[in-house]
């Protein structure tokens, strides 16, 4: 389940440093308005950074013959072999 959340809500017991997010008595909190996902923060400031297991939408750039380059509103293009 996603949650949208507000800066300083609790995500986890343990430290988990990550973008968005900071440590304060070894439990990690959100230091900007996110979502939060199974104790992980995506932080709705800035550029989204994709990690393995995401589902992202993303807008076609480019049509290559080997595929295709697409926007994820990330600092990287994203590319999609055919």
């Amino acid at each position: 389940m996603n949650d949208l959340v507000v800066p300083g809500t609790f995500v986890a017991n343990k430290p988990i440093r990550a973008e968005g997010t900071f440590v304060e008595n070894n439990k990690t909190y959100t230091s900007v308005m996110s979502i939060v996902r199974e104790e992980r923060a995506i932080p709705l400031k800035g550029r989204y950074v994709p990690r393995l297991g995401d589902s992202v939408i993303g807008i076609v750039n480019d049509v290559r013959f080997s595929g295709f380059q697409v926007d994820l509103n990330s600092p990287y293009p994203g590319n999609i072999s055919a």
